[in-house]
């Protein structure tokens, strides 16, 4: 029953998101544990944002909340990062061994970003899973 109301909520962020960001939203993607589909209840539902453009972080965090996350049921927590097209990089560390589930993507802008970043763990990234999870970065620039 709470990953219908997951997945609702999901929903109504995807159509919150576009509807006020319109063309300045480039990539609206869900990642974690909610794209691993392994969450719980508990969980929170991290959202990446990927603008044209940002204003100031503690601007576009307020404009988030003010704009998108009031139109949102309350119960399940909802963990936006931004980025701009500028700054959303393959270096970005919690980007790498991770799954996305991509609820808006103008022009395949986040999936050919994904391509790239597969291409940059191939080429670059070591993940050793013992004794402790770690990424060791080869050929590293």
């Amino acid at each position: 029953m709470y990953k219908q109301i997951f997945y609702h909520t999901i929903d109504l962020l995807q159509k919150a998101a576009v509807s006020y960001y319109q063309e300045r939203l480039c990539s609206l993607v869900v990642f974690g544990s909610v794209a691993k589909d392994c969450f719980s209840p508990e969980s929170d539902v991290d959202v990446l944002l990927v603008l044209e453009t940002m204003t100031t972080r503690y601007e576009t965090y307020t404009e988030f909340f003010e704009q998108v996350e009031t139109k949102l049921p309350k119960g399940i927590q909802i963990s936006p990062i931004f980025k701009s097209k500028e700054t959303l990089t393959v270096r970005n560390r919690w980007l790498w061994n991770n799954q996305f589930l991509v609820l808006y993507d103008k022009h395949r802008y986040f999936e050919h970003f994904l391509e790239e970043l597969h291409n940059f763990e191939k080429d670059h990234i070591k993940y050793h899973k013992k004794p402790v999870p770690y990424f060791e970065l080869e050929g590293f620039p």
